[in-house]
């Protein structure tokens, strides 16, 4: 009843829907979905999603879990350790500034809104982030066993 009154609304008002746009994502305990959930918009069936980023937060369909999420932020915080060119010519206090305003914000947006409900997995794959950027900026190998960073503590403490 609601898409239907939206379509009217926007028909009135001359505004259009971008029905590639517009998907549904229920959100439930699990199990599957009933037959009878599928909304439609001017006649289509709106595609159900399982994750959809909303103001940059990536939902799942149980509100229980954001490991979509955290991956998202972590490939995030990646990719924008790869955009600093030649990172292990650069002094560790220099590195860790950059590690601060770049790589920190990229792996943080929209975490603290989802902080209580991040299970100790997603707290890993944060925690890597930092040990990774260590890593590149000493210039050693990947698979160099770490040792604690202490990312979870700089979290915290921001």
């Amino acid at each position: 009843t609601a898409l239907n009154r939206l379509q009217m609304w926007a028909d009135d008002n001359k505004f259009a829907i971008n029905e590639t746009k517009t998907v549904q994502m229920v959100f439930r305990k699990g199990g599957r979905l009933p037959p009878n959930d599928a909304l439609t918009l001017y006649g289509t069936p709106l595609a159900i999603v399982n994750n959809f980023k909303y103001l940059g937060i990536t939902l799942q369909p149980t509100t229980t879990s954001f490991r979509t999420h955290v991956q998202d932020r972590v490939a995030s915080a990646i990719k924008a350790m790869y955009d600093i060119k030649n990172l292990h010519l650069l002094a560790l206090d220099t590195a860790m500034i950059l590690f601060r305003a770049k790589i920190m914000l990229s792996a943080l947006y929209g975490i603290e809104i989802v902080w209580e409900r991040l299970k100790s997995s997603d707290l890993k794959r944060l925690e890597k982030v930092k040990a990774s950027y260590l890593k590149k900026v000493l210039g050693v190998a990947r698979n160099t066993k770490s040792r604690e960073t202490f990312f979870l503590e700089d979290i915290r403490l921001t």
